[in-house]
């Protein structure tokens, strides 16, 4: 016999009609709703019948009932949560109504649907703060090169905002983001391939670097990189494990899993030549690189032209950073002390305690406790003056500009944006 919507109205019915028969004390009585009725019947007649969204729910038909028709009856928006979950709804339905169901997901469920979700859905529907600090990390931002910016230069446009990635890593005019899914996409300056990234990895992290070139680290702790390979420093080691990796203006260094440091590239002024040892953290400025020990001492070498690889003998560090000439740590106090190149201040860090600090070329930025970015130093193109009220996760330092990542995960760089690497995109 044909199926036509007529006869599948008639089933439906036939099925139905008594669960919306009213016995004498004026309740609904129970049906046996058989699923392949509902799944077989078109979409129109199941909202012409008006099956009841209770009755769906516990029959568990959800599960086989067509996406447009979950839509349609608006059934997600009243079934229970744990059931969206197990029957994976969530990922099929539109936006507009995960933004209704998400609200009530509970946070070990977001931790997981966040990365199937649009980000600007996570964002409107607002997932708690320490939700999303799980899911995004820092953000990683470095120098650009030698200052092209002309003296007395304005402050370039106003922050521009993105959203999207996990961690960021600028360097001569380009950035590239890394996104959830493991994949970098990168924007600005592409001269030396440093805006095309390997179409087919998937990384757990990116390297901060100083030049044209960029690294990441896959899961397995070996190092990838592209763009410019002069000297090769973007030809790290093969075979090699790191825990972290940090490139410089024409070399890069890593740490082993047992700590010790292993260096590529130029080597000019024993910049790529690391002293014997292990360490716990690694930072390749520009020409030179300092390193910290297990108990919190820095060690730097390189290039000694301002002082930047002096570091004081009687300071123990809990993180350590370098730039173009200068160098900052970080007390465990949050208290902030900075050697090297001091012209427009970048070593003079404010009083008070910081939870990260970031040191670009010329100019320094920092985290405070309430999460409000505080720079110093050079600001010829806007990029120490963070924006007011605006509270970060984690903040780094370029040449002329500077990011934050804020809770809900969105990105917001300020400074120059001579190639449009203030810009983020292609992060959603």
């Amino acid at each position: 016999m044909r199926f036509t919507p007529l006869y599948a109205l008639a089933v439906l019915a036939a099925v139905l009609l008594p669960a919306f028969a009213m016995t004498s004390c004026g309740e609904a009585e129970t049906v046996e709703v058989p699923v392949e009725v509902t799944r077989e019947v078109p979409v129109e007649v199941i909202k012409e019948v008006k099956v009841p969204v209770e009755v769906v729910v516990e029959k568990e038909i959800i599960k086989e009932v067509p996406v447009q028709v979950v839509v349609e009856k608006e059934i997600v928006k009243e079934v229970p949560v744990e059931v969206v979950v197990e029957k994976e709804v969530i990922k099929e339905v539109p936006v507009e109504v995960v933004k209704e169901v998400i609200k009530e997901v509970p946070v070990e469920v977001v931790k997981e649907v966040v990365k199937e979700v649009p980000v600007e859905v996570v964002k409107e529907v607002e997932v708690p703060v320490e939700v999303v600090k799980e899911v995004v990390v820092e953000v990683v931002v470095t120098a650009t090169p030698t200052p092209t910016t002309p003296a007395g230069a304005q402050p370039q446009p106003q922050p521009q905002p993105s959203t999207g990635a996990v961690r960021l890593v600028a360097a001569y005019y380009t950035t590239c983001g890394l996104k959830t899914d493991g994949t970098a996409v990168c924007w600005g300056h592409d001269g030396h391939g440093q805006a095309s990234p390997p179409e087919n990895e998937k990384l757990a992290s990116l390297v901060p670097v100083r030049s044209n070139f960029f690294c990441g680290l896959r899961s397995d702790g070996t190092a990838v990189c592209w763009g410019n390979n002069e000297d090769g420093r973007a030809s790290p080691p093969l075979n090699e494990q790191f825990t972290s990796l940090s490139g410089g203006e024409a070399h890069g260094c890593g740490l082993r899993p047992d700590g010790t440091a292993v260096c590529w590239g130029n080597n000019e002024d024993g910049r790529a030549s690391p002293p014997g040892g292990s360490f716990s953290a690694i930072s390749a400025g520009y020409s030179f690189t300092c390193g910290l020990r297990a108990a919190g001492a820095a060690v730097c070498w390189g290039k000694n032209d301002f002082g930047q690889t002096e570091a004081p003998g009687n300071e123990a560090f809990a993180a350590i950073n370098a730039g173009r000439a200068h160098t900052c740590g970080l007390r465990a106090d949050g208290q902030a002390v900075c050697w090297g190149r001091n012209t427009e201040g970048q070593t003079d860090p404010p009083a008070g305690k910081l939870t990260t600090i970031s040191v670009g070329d010329f100019h320094t930025c920092g985290l405070r406790t309430d999460g409000q970015a505080v720079c110093w130093g050079w600001n010829s193109s806007g990029q120490a003056s963070a924006p007011p009220g605006k509270v970060f996760v984690s903040i780094s330092s370029g040449s002329f500009h500077t990011c934050g990542l804020q809770p809900d995960s969105l990105v917001l760089c300020w400074g120059g944006n001579e190639y449009g690497e203030s810009n983020p995109r292609g992060l959603n």
